[in-house]
């Protein structure tokens, strides 16, 4: 796979993923979008500014205001 494919294949997983995200926040699932953030991550190796925007976010729906701020 050459790196124009590459870098596509990784625009369109982040583009999914952030979806997801948005669905999850117009419903207000906060433990549904710590998990996909969470596993999001782990996938990226930690790579992902947005991954770590979103766990921030449902970290800070469900209260725990430290690890958010870690997170952001």
């Amino acid at each position: 796979m050459d790196l124009t494919a590459l870098k596509a294949k990784s625009e369109k997983t982040e583009r999914e993923f952030e979806n997801k995200c948005l669905r999850y926040l117009k419903i207000e699932d906060w433990d549904s979008l710590d998990q996909i953030s969470s596993s999001y991550l782990e996938e990226t190796k930690g790579k992902s500014y947005k991954g770590f925007f979103y766990l921030g976010v449902s970290l800070y729906k469900l209260g725990d205001y430290e690890s958010a701020i870690k997170a952001f």
